[in-house]
């Protein structure tokens, strides 16, 4: 897993109807929540309940995946000392020619 902020994001589904389909590139994330710019607004995002399609860049390039917000439920610093592995089937890739996870 690496760092999210900088990346461009687009909420696919939220417990919060009012949220899906809004999206920009993200400036900044806590246990609970991302930021991201839309327009000229910050918007802030429980991860919670959430489903993101974020755009990674990967060795073989740049890579849209669909994320639940739920796997992010922890300090962004924490990452690292995550084994994400387990869930990997909770990810799923966007584009047809993305590398299988």
């Amino acid at each position: 897993m690496r760092e999210l902020i900088g990346s461009s994001m687009r909420v696919l589904d939220h417990t919060d109807g009012g949220l899906i389909g809004r999206g920009g590139l993200l400036v900044d994330e806590t246990r609970n929540t991302l930021s991201f710019i839309e327009g000229e607004r910050t918007i802030t995002l429980p991860k919670k309940g959430s489903r993101l399609e974020i755009q990674v860049d990967l060795r073989e390039g740049p890579t849209t995946v669909a994320l639940d917000g739920d796997l992010l439920m922890f300090r962004p610093e924490d990452r690292i000392k995550r084994n994400l592995k387990r869930n990997v089937d909770r990810w799923s890739p966007l584009r047809v020619d993305a590398p299988k996870l």
